[in-house]
């Protein structure tokens, strides 16, 4: 069975009040491609295997960067956290699926 309707709801709601920390972390990304990936004699980046380049400095710094970025917290209020109960009629989560939603979950304790 999926989830219900009012599981799927909440899940809707918590994308729409996260959309801006979305946009901010894009937004931060991008900065960080745009300063750190190499880019060619006429200013465009240097791309490989759809991959942006770096060098081995650039690299380093850019993940020390996105590093910071990702521990940026995201604020979600208790009405928009799940109970145990509801995510239980969801089948087929992963263990990684359910690490990501973890900080989610108001009784996961």
């Amino acid at each position: 069975t999926g989830a219900g309707f009012r599981t799927l709801l909440k899940f809707t709601k918590f994308i729409n009040a996260t959309e801006e920390d979305e946009k901010f972390y894009n937004e931060k990304r991008a900065e960080l491609i745009k300063t750190y990936a190499t880019k060619d004699d006429k200013g465009e980046f240097v791309i490989k295997n759809n991959q942006y380049q770096f060098t081995d400095e650039n690299w380093n710094a850019i993940n020390e960067k996105f590093a910071e970025l990702n521990t940026t917290e995201v604020d979600v209020s208790d009405d928009l956290k799940f109970e145990t109960s509801e995510l239980e009629k969801i089948e087929g989560f992963t263990l990684e699926e359910v690490s990501l939603i973890y900080p989610l979950i108001k009784d996961a304790e």
